[in-house]
């Protein structure tokens, strides 16, 4: 039988699985972190999770591995849907790298995807500056801490699989 909490979890909306990245980030990072980095960082573990990996309805997939990423972002194989393409990949980079870096470095060149993504990101940040300064700030902030925070989703993501008992239990929020 599943525990109650898992299958509240397994038939969650966006804000309840956006909490639960939330929750879990705050578990692993040990440093004080601004929340709005937290909050960023778990809305797109939240999107990524909630995706399918083949495209459905002009929503863009999640990646299957770095490859789907290199030729979506650096070849240009990229739908002119795609709004914000920098941030898309920045996230992508981050999730795959947070996710699968272990995996993904046995065929990947890690260190050039760390800076790929960290870049990604603070061209975002740069193409928002005036229209959404706020956001702007946010990105600029995560991708300069862009090692770190795949480093932390890695942390989260070996968390859940070895004490998945810790990040279901409810946990005392703390203010950073």
């Amino acid at each position: 039988m599943v525990p109650t909490v898992l299958s509240e979890f397994l038939s969650v909306g966006e804000s309840s699985a956006e909490e639960f990245f939330r929750n879990g980030l705050r578990r692993v990072v040990r440093i004080p972190v601004r929340e709005d980095e937290i909050t960023y960082v778990a809305s797109v573990l939240e999107y990524y999770s909630m995706v399918s990996c083949s495209v459905e309805d002009n929503v863009l997939p999640c990646p299957r591995n770095l490859t789907d990423v290199f030729e979506s972002f650096f070849l240009d194989t990229l739908p002119d849907s795609v709004q914000e393409p920098q941030e898309v990949a920045g996230g992508q980079i981050m999730f795959m790298l947070g996710f699968f870096g272990t995996q993904m470095s046995q065929k990947h060149n890690v260190p050039w995807y760390l800076w790929a993504g960290a870049g990604a990101l603070a061209d975002a940040s740069m193409a928002l500056r005036k229209e959404d300064p706020t956001r702007a700030m946010v990105l600029y902030r995560v991708a300069r801490n862009f090692p770190f925070w795949t480093g932390q989703i890695r942390l989260f993501q070996q968390g859940l699989a070895n004490y998945p008992e810790q990040f279901w239990a409810p946990q005392d929020t703390r203010v950073q």
